[in-house]
């Protein structure tokens, strides 16, 4: 801040937060996808069902990837999209001055 006062400055974690969700990370998506992963559930699903098997389980595994809070494999929440998460994620902690 010294060396560059007129670029530099110090922001509250509100300001911090609204330019990480709005500006720095505005570009990602909200969900990271697996396309391998859902399309040969997909497939696994199609095949049982034209075989007339048992379609439980594999429903069950689609309905944890399609769900992004879920760490299975197929769709999940990137957390490096909202300040809250990321913060989270990467255990960082912010001190008052």
């Amino acid at each position: 801040m010294d060396v560059f006062p007129d670029k530099v400055f110090e922001m509250t974690e509100e300001e911090a937060e609204d330019f990480y969700n709005n500006r720095a990370m505005a570009h990602l998506t909200e969900n990271k996808y697996d396309i391998n992963t859902l399309q040969g559930l997909q497939l696994e699903l199609d095949l049982k069902e034209k075989l007339g098997q048992d379609t439980t389980e594999i429903k069950e595994r689609i309905a944890k990837a399609i769900d992004p809070d879920d760490e299975s494999p197929g769709i999940r929440k990137n957390k490096r999209k909202k300040w809250k998460d990321f913060k989270e994620k990467a255990d960082i902690e912010i001190e008052g001055i």
